[in-house]
């Protein structure tokens, strides 16, 4: 019910019925995966972010392109360079923690998630503007974060401003939501494949270091390679995989 809670808050986001959408929750739990699945039932495409690099300053805002993904670390400064560039797109903050701890990065998104008509951002700091950037910009565009932090991490003012969907779970609910997702992933792989592959999981998921839908789809791939007739090599290795720290 959450995965559909999270699908409804996306669509609503990409349908400007919300300014933002935080999913949060440990990793490989398929919150890229189902946030992906909405982007392309909506028609949405992306920015070519190989381009971006090959481009004069301010010239990003210019490029085709309803969405950006934005991944790993960033600063202050290249928070609010993003948010400008991209400020009438759609911007995806995946796994991208570092602008949920910092004070300024912080401050930045309060701005850019405001619930006025107008959700103006400023930095006035001297010494800043050496790329042309302005000091002050009106941001139209939506922001969805997908974050592995706990919900009690997240800033309180930020939480205040969007919708927050908490995907921590359980080992039951881990198995169940790979089961429902199962049909989806790897199409390339026979369903035949995919639930021995899943029925062995459940079996050895207490003995598992690391159980999460990529634990899955690596399995998936070992039992393909080694085909389901060889099942002592292929339950070895994914016993292996399971297992190892």
């Amino acid at each position: 019910q959450r995965f559909e809670f999270m699908s409804k808050f996306v669509q609503m986001v990409l349908n400007g019925e919300l300014v933002s959408t935080m999913i949060t929750g440990s990793g490989g739990l398929g919150k890229t995966f189902t946030v992906l699945e909405e982007l392309e039932k909506a028609g949405l495409e992306p920015v070519d972010v190989d381009l971006i690099e090959e481009l004069e300053e301010g010239d990003v805002a210019n490029m085709t392109g309803d969405y950006i993904i934005v991944k790993g670390y960033a600063t202050p400064k290249a928070l609010y360079a993003t948010l400008y560039e991209n400020r009438n797109r759609l911007i995806i903050f995946d796994d991208c923690d570092s602008i949920l701890r910092d004070p300024t990065a912080l401050n930045i998104l309060k701005g850019a998630l405001d619930s006025y008509d107008t959700r103006r951002i400023s930095w006035l700091s001297k010494g800043f503007f050496d790329d042309g950037l302005p000091r002050s910009f009106e941001f139209k565009g939506q922001v969805i974060f997908i974050s592995n932090l706990s919900p009690d991490k997240i800033d309180k003012a930020v939480k205040s401003r969007t919708i927050l969907t908490d995907l921590s779970m359980t080992l039951d609910d881990k198995i169940e939501r790979m089961r429902f997702i199962l049909p989806n992933i790897l199409p390339n792989i026979g369903m035949d494949v995919k639930e021995a592959t899943m029925d062995y999981l459940e079996d050895h998921a207490e003995e598992a270091v690391e159980f999460n839908l990529r634990t899955l789809m690596m399995a998936a791939r070992v039992v393909n390679s080694y085909g389901l007739k060889n099942d002592t090599m292929w339950k070895d290795a994914v016993k292996y995989i399971l297992t190892s720290a």
